[in-house]
């Protein structure tokens, strides 16, 4: 799992948030920005893709790939 359990507000922690803000910066920005809103405020995959401007498979696509390239970038199974 990529983050561990929630905080009080209710979004996802991860133990080391420097370390996670250091893989979100390594990404690419349009895979940064769709990462920020799909998981730090919530949204949707629709609402981040009208968010962003673009198909709603483009958004799907850069959540998954985003997300795969932070576990990688901080060596976190995917289970």
């Amino acid at each position: 799992m990529l983050f561990h359990e929630e905080d009080e507000s209710g979004r996802p922690h991860y133990e080391d948030r420097e370390q996670l803000r250091i893989a979100l910066r390594a990404l690419p920005p349009e895979q940064g920005r769709v990462i920020v809103l799909s998981v730090f405020y919530g949204l949707t995959a629709k609402e981040t893709a009208d968010v962003e401007g673009i198909p709603l498979g483009t958004a799907k696509t850069r959540i998954r790939r985003g997300i795969a390239k932070l576990r990688e970038a901080l060596e976190v199974s995917g289970d």
